[in-house]
C-alpha cells in the first residue's frame, strides 16, 4: 500500500502539476482553539467556524505529536461535533489516496464519511460506521459496500486507495486491506468526520480522537485507446429470477469509442452484447444493458465482465482494465411465500411519493414474491375500513406493513421484505373468482392447503386493488414535496418528482396498487378453523363483493391473506381479476378430503414424506387402461402416464428432486374406479 508521508509538527500541502495532496497532524495548532478558526483548510458541517459543529484541538491523547482533534457525541442522536476537510475540488478520474489515524474510546463508535460533490449534503460517496464492538460498515446511500473490523481503545489506521479510472476502492485498516468493491458513487470531494454512533448496532455513544489525516491525489494519464469496465451494477434479486445485467464502460483513451462488445460469464453461462453508433470521448462512461437475461442461482456466485473489440480492434493499449467481477448471491425464497406489503397513502401527503416509487420497484424487482397495496387517506380512493384498520399500526404517512410487521418507511421496506420472503409459508393459498352480472357481486373463492400444522387462531382475508386509477379534481392531485430538488432527486411511479410540480395535477396522475376493499375484516374473518389448521387437509371460504361502483375490472387483483394469531400475515396470493375467473381451485376429479378409496392395497406411495424418489406401486386391473396422474394441490398435473393391456403390480419410480416441496395427490383410475393417495415431498 502506497504511503503518505507525514511530517511531525507542520502541516503540508502541496499542489503541482498534475498533483494534489495534504497532510495534518495538527501540531500546529493552539490547544484548546476551534480547528475551523485555527486551519484554512478545515472547515464545519454549518459553514461556522468555531460554533458548536466545532472541534477542539487537544493534547490528552495524540498518535505520533503532541495534538490531535477531540469528538464526543452530546446524545445518542449524534453531534454536535461536525467537521469537514475539502479535497480541493471533486475528483471523478485519476487516483485518490486517503489516511487517517483514529482512537475510538472502549464502548464507543464512531463515524466519518467522502461527500461526493463539493457542496456538502448533497450525496454521500460512502459512509463509515464503526461500532463499539468493533464492527465496520461501509455503505452509500444505494446500499452496503463493505464489511471490516477495528479494536477500540487503541490507536488505529485507516485508509483508502481509490482508483476513479476502474472505480476501485479498497480499504485498509492497520494496513491490513479489508476488501475492495466498485462504488456506485465514484467520486470524492471532501471528508467529513460526525460524532455519531447510532446504526448498525451502535449504542448512542461516540466519543473518539483523530490525528495524522492525510490526502493524495494524481490525476490519470490516458494511452490512445482504451476501452474499460467499472463495474458491474448490483445484482439482486430471488432464485430462480430471470435479472438482465447492467455492466459500466468508461473510455481511458485519448481517442473516441464509437464500438466494442462485452462479455459476461455468469453460472457456466457467456452472454454478448455490442454496442455500436456511439461517440464517447475521454472518460465518457456508458451502461451496457444487456437485451439477454441470465438466471440467477442459489448461492454466492461470481459474475465477469469483459470489453473487447474497441473500435473493431482485437485489443487496445491497456488490457489491465478490460474486466470487472461482482459476487452474486441472491436470495432462496421460503416454499410458496408471498409477501404481503401494504402502504399508507394519500394524496394530501406530500411526502407520499416515496411510497408509489417504492412500490413500483418493489413490484418490478420481485413480481413472482411481492404483493402490493396502497392503503388511502382522505382522498376519493380511501376504504374506510381498509384506512382504520392500518391507521391504527402505523405513526404517519407514508408508512408501510411488510406481512404486518412494524411500522416502517417505504424506503426500507426491501430490507423487511427480505427477511420475510425466505420464510416457509404455513399453507399454500388458492384463488378463484366469479362474477354475477345482473347482481353486480363477485364471489371469491380462497382455498387454503396447510404445509404445515396450525392452530385456531389463524385467520384470513381477501382484498381487491386495482392499477390504472385516475380521477379529475384537486383531490386526485398528488401533495409533492420533492418539487423543486432541495429534499434531493426522487424518479420513479411515471415521474421524475424532484422536477415535478407541487401538486401534481390529477390530470398527470396515474395511481397503482389501490387498496379498493378488504373482507371481512382488516383483521381476517374470526373462527375461520375451529379445530386449527392440518397438513394436507383443504379449507374454502367463499367472500362475496359489491361491484357496482366504478372499478375497472380488468385492472383489478383478486389477493387472498393467511394471518397468524399475532396478526401477521403467514402468506399471501395474488391473481388478476380476469384469470381468476377460469382458475379451478384443487384437483379436478378427486379432492383432498374426497377420496373414492377401493382397497388401500391398490396403491401405495412410498416413502412418505419424500425428499429425492418416491416409489409407486399399483395394483392394475386387466381389461381397462390404467392411468397415473400425479397432481400437486392446485391440480396441476406434474407426471402422467397411461398403461395398456397390463394387469397386476407395476412400479413408478419418481424423481422428484426438481419439484417443489409441498402436498402431491396420486391418482389411479382403473376404468370407472379411482383409488387416491397422497404425500408430502420434504
Amino acid at each position: 500500500m502506497k504511503k503518505l508521508q507525514l511530517i511531525a509538527g507542520a502541516l503540508l500541502i502541496c499542489a503541482a502539476g498534475n498533483a494534489q495532496s495534504l497532510t495534518d497532524g495538527f501540531e500546529s495548532y493552539t490547544v484548546g482553539n476551534y480547528l475551523g478558526s485555527e486551519s484554512s483548510n478545515w472547515e464545519t458541517w454549518s459553514g461556522v467556524n468555531g460554533g458548536a459543529d466545532d472541534v477542539q484541538i487537544v493534547d490528552d491523547l495524540a498518535n505520533g505529536g503532541d495534538n490531535a482533534i477531540y469528538f464526543e457525541a452530546a446524545s445518542a442522536a449524534g453531534g454536535p461535533d461536525d467537521v469537514v476537510l475539502p479535497f480541493g475540488g471533486q475528483y471523478t478520474t485519476g487516483n485518490f489516496t486517503y489516511e487517517m489515524m483514529i482512537y475510538v474510546a472502549s464502548g464507543s463508535g464512531a463515524y466519518w464519511n467522502f461527500q461526493a460533490n463539493t457542496t456538502v449534503g448533497q450525496e454521500w460517496a460512502f459512509e463509515c460506521t464503526m461500532n463499539q464492538d468493533g464492527d465496520i460498515d461501509i455503505a452509500n446511500t444505494n446500499g452496503p459496500l463493505l464489511t471490516g473490523s477495528y479494536t477500540t481503545g487503541q490507536w488505529v489506521e485507516l485508509s483508502f486507495e481509490i482508483d476513479l479510472n476502474q472505480n476501485e476502492w479498497e480499504f485498509f485498516v492497520d494496513g491490513s486491506s479489508q476488501g475492495s468493491f466498485s462504488n456506485t458513487i465514484n467520486k470524492v470531494a471532501a471528508l467529513n468526520i460526525y460524532a455519531y454512533n447510532n446504526t448498525n448496532g451502535g449504542n448512542g455513544s461516540a466519543i473518539f480522537w483523530v490525528d495524522d489525516v492525510s490526502y493524495e491525489y494524481t490525476s490519470a494519464i490516458l494511452p490512445d485507446d482504451n476501452g474499460a469496465l467499472t463495474g458491474i451494477n448490483p445484482v439482486n434479486g430471488l432464485v430462480g429470477q430471470a435479472k438482465k445485467p447492467t455492466v459500466m464502460a468508461r473510455n481511458l483513451g485519448v481517442n473516441d469509442i464509437t464500438s466494442f462488445d462485452v462479455d459476461l460469464t455468469y453460472n457456466g453461462t457467456t452472454i454478448t452484447e455490442s454496442v455500436t453508433g456511439v461517440s464517447l470521448a475521454s472518460y465518457d462512461e456508458y451502461a451496457v444493458e444487456f437485451t439477454d437475461a441470465v438466471t440467477l442461482v442459489a448461492g454466492s456466485n461470481m459474475m465477469t465482465a469483459t470489453i473487447k473489440n474497441v473500435n473493431g480492434a482485437a485489443s487496445d493499449d491497456d488490457s489491465s482494465d478490460d474486466d470487472a467481477s461482482t459476487t452474486v448471491d441472491p436470495t432462496a425464497p421460503g416454499l410458496n411465500k408471498m409477501v404481503v406489503v401494504e402502504e399508507a397513502t394519500g394524496t394530501w401527503c406530500g411526502w407520499c411519493p416515496r411510497g408509489a416509487v417504492w412500490m413500483e420497484y418493489m413490484q418490478e424487482t420481485y413480481p413472482e414474491n411481492f404483493i402490493g397495496l396502497a392503503v388511502h387517506n382522505g382522498d376519493p380512493m380511501v376504504y374506510a375500513e381498509y384506512d382504520d384498520g392500518i391507521g391504527t399500526l402505523i405513526g404517519g404517512y407514508p408508512s408501510s406493513l411488510v406481512d404486518r410487521g412494524g411500522d416502517i418507511d417505504p424506503s426500507v421496506m426491501e430490507g423487511d421484505f427480505l427477511d420475510r420472503v425466505v420464510l416457509d409459508a404455513s399453507a399454500e393459498l388458492c384463488l378463484s373468482a366469479s362474477l354475477d352480472e345482473t347482481e353486480e357481486e363477485m364471489t371469491v373463492t380462497l382455498m387454503v392447503t396447510p404445509t404445515s400444522d396450525f392452530d385456531d387462531s389463524w385467520r384470513v382475508a381477501v382484498a381487491l386493488s386495482e392499477n390504472g386509477v385516475t380521477g379529475t379534481g384537486s383531490q386526485f392531485a398528488q401533495a409533492n414535496y420533492y418539487s423543486g430538488g432541495a429534499s434531493g432527486e426522487l424518479s420513479g411511479a411515471g415521474h421524475d418528482w424532484h422536477n415535478a410540480a407541487n401538486p401534481v395535477s390529477a390530470n398527470d396522475m396515474v395511481y397503482d396498487h389501490v387498496a379498493r376493499m378488504i373482507e371481512p375484516s382488516f383483521n381476517g374473518l374470526e373462527d375461520a378453523f375451529p379445530d386449527g389448521g392440518e397438513i394436507a387437509e383443504t379449507y374454502t371460504f367463499e367472500f362475496t363483493i359489491d361491484v357496482s361502483n366504478e372499478w375497472d375490472l380488468d385492472h383489478l387483483h383478486v389477493i387472498g391473506m393467511l394471518m397468524d394469531g399475532n396478526g401477521l400475515i403467514d402468506n399471501g396470493a395474488q391473481v388478476d381479476y380476469n384469470d381468476a375467473l377460469s382458475i379451478e381451485c384443487g384437483v379436478p376429479t378427486v379432492g383432498l378430503n374426497d377420496v373414492v378409496r377401493h382397497s388401500s392395497d391398490d396403491l401405495k406411495v412410498y416413502p412418505n414424506p419424500a425428499s429425492n424418489m418416491v416409489n409407486i406401486n399399483a395394483d392394475l386391473k386387466a381389461g381397462v387402461d390404467n392411468q397415473i396422474v400425479v397432481r400437486d394441490v392446485m391440480g396441476r398435473v406434474v407426471f402422467n402416464q397411461t398403461i395398456s393391456d397390463q394387469a397386476g403390480l407395476y412400479q413408478v419410480n419418481l424423481d422428484i428432486s426438481k419439484i417443489n416441496s409441498s402436498v402431491y395427490i396420486v391418482e389411479m383410475t382403473s376404468g370407472s374406479s379411482i383409488v387416491s393417495a397422497k404425500f408430502i415431498k420434504q
